[in-house]
């Protein structure tokens, strides 16, 4: 594996440090990461789309704080085309955003179009720490057809998944993967019953018309927002509670 210089000198920086599998320093619980793979559809699903997944950051330390985090994700997916490793979308909206040092570390072949996808996501500023929770980094992924993609941590000899505090203790943090997301591409928008490319009051309506007065809507698929494969009462107080109270996303319809 070819390793940037960069990360190589925040190992060797860390080298001397005893590195364990430690709960939380500062109480009982674990600090760690996890995945969110957020919205199940993605639209306009036409050609190549752009997708997300949230990499999640805890930690409950109060006087030693984490002030280096390394994340090595291993990425699968029938149709993946690349993976995005910039830091401007990787770190974009992140708790470590203030981080001076931040880097995607792509592993065995550097262009992001080649698989296999073995990345590193890794944050450090010592005197800049962070505690409590969100986003610690995107993981950004590009595919050419629904699929699902699989994605968790891996190691080595000289790669593992590891925080480490104000106090130079490093330690493993806690990850449950692997975690598999499940992307499904539409060339129209959940919810948006009319097609007029918006989600709104007017799509409630079309679906109160379809419900009860048997209107054909544009579109009956993006009707069905509760995913249930028939367009009823629930899916118009599902879609009201989505436009009224920013309630739950609409959902992909399973009505062909």
């Amino acid at each position: 594996m070819r390793w940037h210089w960069s990360f190589l000198a925040l190992l060797v920086l860390h080298s001397l440090v005893e590195v364990t599998p430690a709960q939380v320093i500062d109480s009982a619980e674990w600090d760690g990461n996890s995945l969110r793979c957020g919205i199940n559809y993605y639209y306009p699903g036409i050609g190549i789309s752009e997708v997300s997944f949230q990499i999640t950051f805890w930690s409950d330390n109060v006087i030693n704080k984490v002030d280096s985090i390394v994340v090595p994700l291993r990425i699968i997916g029938s149709n993946i085309v690349a993976v995005d490793t910039t830091t401007k979308k990787s770190f974009a909206g992140s708790i470590v955003a203030a981080f001076q040092n931040k880097r995607v570390t792509k592993f065995d072949n550097a262009d992001p179009a080649v698989p296999p996808f073995y990345l590193v996501y890794s944050a450090s500023n010592p005197g800049n720490d962070v505690n409590g929770t969100g986003v610690f980094a995107n993981v950004v992924v590009r595919v050419n057809d629904s699929c699902t993609i699989c994605i968790d941590t891996f190691f080595s000899e000289t790669i593992f998944h590891y925080f480490y505090t104000q106090t130079d203790v490093g330690y493993q943090p806690y990850w449950n993967g692997p975690y598999c997301c499940k992307v499904v591409l539409v060339e129209y928008l959940p919810g948006d019953v009319n097609l007029d490319k918006n989600v709104n009051i007017v799509d409630v309506v079309a679906q109160v018309g379809y419900v009860f007065r048997q209107r054909e809507p544009e579109s009956v698929q993006a009707a069905d927002v509760n995913a249930d494969c028939r367009v009823t009462l629930a899916d118009i107080f599902y879609l009201a509670n989505y436009v009224f109270r920013a309630g739950e996303k609409p959902r992909v319809g399973c009505i062909l």
